[in-house]
């Protein structure tokens, strides 16, 4: 069912989840902290809204789970990269 790369270092997703939790982790940590400075104000969502929409973030999250599922299922070669 798994790869032969992943059964022979299961420890490299287990450090993805690590990564990609702390990284969340530092994002809530610094949203809040800034939410009480009052850095994210009107003109900031505006601007942020401008450039950024929010079908980018959702990409990103599934591109980073296909990462995982493909690492686990078929292992990393170089036609990976």
């Amino acid at each position: 069912m798994f790869s032969d790369s992943f059964k022979d270092n299961p420890e490299v997703m287990l450090l993805l989840v690590l990564i990609f939790s702390l990284m969340g982790l530092l994002f809530y940590y610094l949203r809040k902290k800034g939410k009480k400075r009052y850095q994210f104000d009107e003109r900031y969502e505006k601007i942020t809204n401008r450039f950024k929409a929010k079908a980018w973030d959702i990409m990103w999250v599934v591109w980073l789970v296909s990462w995982m599922v493909v690492i686990m299922f078929d292992g990393i070669h170089f036609s990976f990269f």
